[in-house]
């Protein structure tokens, strides 16, 4: 009976001139809304290493705070906070397929608070030996995450996965890089686990056939 069947379907194939495959020998890539919950859940834990540098900041008062956070490693704080907060906005805009180009803006906003002199010019006026090393892996993650950006404006889920996967990359040097600098140790585990996160999308988006499919692929 089933070679009968196996027989049917090839001459339909034939008969119709087109090539049919078995949907279960194809792993599917995943769709952007597929990856939303790991770029706001990433992004989310990148806003809380932002917060840790800010920590001591916040335990003082008005006056003193202010002039905490306008040191290099407070300004540092705040840039890779709404780096952060932007990221997960790029995964909140995901649910609806005309929010790509809102996305890919909240990505390239990131690069820029990552890249500006927000965070890498700050990092690179710390006073400790790492800190030069620190400055040039934040330029590293503003990089790619531009790259990340361009994926989401041409509407690729396999460069966007990519792009976060590269994103990911960088994360986890620019946490070894804080590692070595005691200022700014208290941020590099949620930096760790942000990186983790956007990975885990990035493979979701790129196809990769060990990550679990959590729902089926809508058409955009």
């Amino acid at each position: 009976m089933r070679v009968r069947r196996h027989l049917i379907l090839a001459a339909a194939a034939a008969f119709t001139g087109e090539q049919h495959l078995l949907r279960t020998t194809v792993r599917c890539r995943g769709t952007f809304r597929d990856a939303q919950h790991e770029l706001m859940d990433g992004g989310a834990a990148i806003e809380l290493a932002g917060d840790a540098l800010l920590a001591d900041a916040q335990r003082m008062d008005f006056l003193a705070a202010n002039l905490a956070i306008r040191q290099p490693r407070g300004v540092a704080g705040v840039a890779i906070k709404n780096a952060g907060r932007a990221i997960a906005d790029a995964g909140a805009k995901f649910r609806h397929k005309g929010g790509l180009e809102l996305a890919a803006y909240a990505v390239d906003e990131a690069g820029v608070y990552f890249g500006g002199t927000e965070c890498a010019k700050s990092l690179g006026r710390l006073e400790a030996p790492g800190a030069a090393r620190a400055a040039r892996a934040a330029v590293d993650v503003a990089t790619a995450l531009s790259a990340t950006g361009k994926g989401l404006y041409e509407q690729s889920p396999a460069a966007t996965g990519a792009g976060l996967g590269a994103v990911a990359g960088t994360c986890e040097a620019l946490a070894d890089a804080f590692d070595d600098v005691p200022e700014l140790r208290a941020a590099a585990a949620q930096l760790r686990a942000g990186a983790d996160r956007l990975r885990e999308g990035g493979a979701v988006l790129a196809g990769d056939p060990e990550q679990p499919k959590k729902k089926k692929p809508r058409r955009w």
